[in-house]
């Protein structure tokens, strides 16, 4: 009776497992009633693979790979494909290159034929042979759609480009053409990130981070995740504190850096970024925009002198703006104690400037005696 349990839980989990429904297959699977099954083992192994981690299921698959030969043809291709796939993932390249000889005497039809062209250019890149390998790629193209079209398709173009045969642009062109061909599996995660960085690299800093952001978001729990973040941040700080964000016109600067703000690191650095970036807006005029990011920085960020003076430097923004009652109000919201006297001078000195612009004379003599 238990028996029968398990080979009909099996059963199911395999079903799932060829509707794509891998997280029920998944937790049928798990059922302890199979754990001494070597079948229920090769399934395990091919979830876990399909799953996204063919590493982990790798070596489990080879060594109980041969129950699939028992399968009928509809099964045991897709199947054994997976099973070469790991072979190759794991650097087992002649049991790969049998296996795919194997499966080309089974007549497969075209789609087939396609996943074995797209794994022997697998091979033959592992192989160091790239040119062999982009040929490989390209006899899986015509068939125009599918997994093993979209993963020849970028794995030809990652390749021309090493082979320096394809520039940049003409990569992110053709990439950018598999962005919405297939959705939501590590194959995107790697093409986003990809892509993100192809436009980093070329200056195209908003799709760049756009891109890069999009990877973060929709694969929040994937294990590379914070290295993409780490990038992300890199690239902030090269514009930022790095002065890369030079060659791009004020308005752009400020508006990337609006849009990308929760890549500002917190403390000294941060705050530096700001300043720097605030005092390019002054620079060319843009001054509502330059006192909204340091007003930020004095209600939240700073304190002590460093609040005193970015005030300071923010009533200063004020007045060539003639708004007077704001320079009171920043003066009044970055007062502390203990200023240096000449900032406090100054301070006194812009107070008075403030009140006698609004007709308020008599207080601001009072400050100037």
């Amino acid at each position: 009776n238990a028996l029968k349990t398990a080979e009909a839980r099996l059963i199911l989990a395999g079903s799932n497992f060829i509707l794509g429904r891998y997280g029920k297959a998944a937790k049928l699977l798990r059922d302890t009633s199979l754990d001494k099954i070597d079948e229920a083992a090769f399934w395990r192994a091919a979830t876990i693979s399909k799953s996204g981690k063919m590493i982990a299921g790798a070596y489990e698959m080879q060594r109980t790979g041969d129950l699939v030969k028992a399968y009928p043809k509809p099964l045991r291709m897709p199947l054994s494909i997976l099973i070469a796939d790991a072979a190759v993932t794991i650097g087992q390249a002649k049991k790969a290159k049998d296996m795919l000889k194997s499966l080309k005497k089974l007549e497969p039809n075209a789609k087939e034929s396609a996943a074995i062209s797209f794994l022997e250019g697998k091979l033959a890149e592992s192989d160091g042979k790239r040119e062999a390998a982009v040929k490989k790629w390209e006899e899986v193209l015509p068939i125009r759609s599918g997994p093993s079209f979209v993963k020849a398709s970028a794995a030809r173009v990652n390749n021309l480009l090493r082979l320096e045969k394809m520039d940049a642009d003409d990569a992110i062109r053709e990439l950018e053409k598999l962005r919405f061909a297939w959705r939501g599996d590590e194959f995107e995660f790697q093409l986003l990130r990809r892509l993100g960085s192809l436009y980093l690299n070329q200056k195209g800093y908003r799709k760049g981070l756009e891109t890069l952001r999009q990877a973060v978001t929709y694969f929040s729990k994937h294990k590379d995740v914070n290295a993409v973040t780490e990038e992300m941040t890199d690239a902030f700080n090269f514009l930022f504190s790095n002065d890369g964000a030079d060659g791009l016109a004020p308005v752009t600067a400020i508006a990337l850096f609006q849009d990308f703000q929760e890549l500002t690191p917190a403390g000294r650095r941060g705050d530096e970024m700001i300043r720097k970036l605030a005092d390019r807006l002054v620079a060319v005029d843009l001054l509502d925009q330059a006192s909204n990011l340091l007003h930020e920085q004095v209600l939240s960020r700073l304190e002590g002198d460093e609040k005193g003076q970015v005030g300071t430097n923010l009533a200063v923004i004020h007045a060539f703006a003639k708004e007077y009652e704001k320079m009171l109000i920043v003066l009044d919201d970055s007062e502390v104690d203990g200023l240096p006297e000449s900032l406090v001078t100054r301070r006194r000195h812009l107070r008075a400037h403030a009140l006698g612009s609004l007709d308020r004379e008599k207080e601001a003599l009072i400050l100037l005696k």
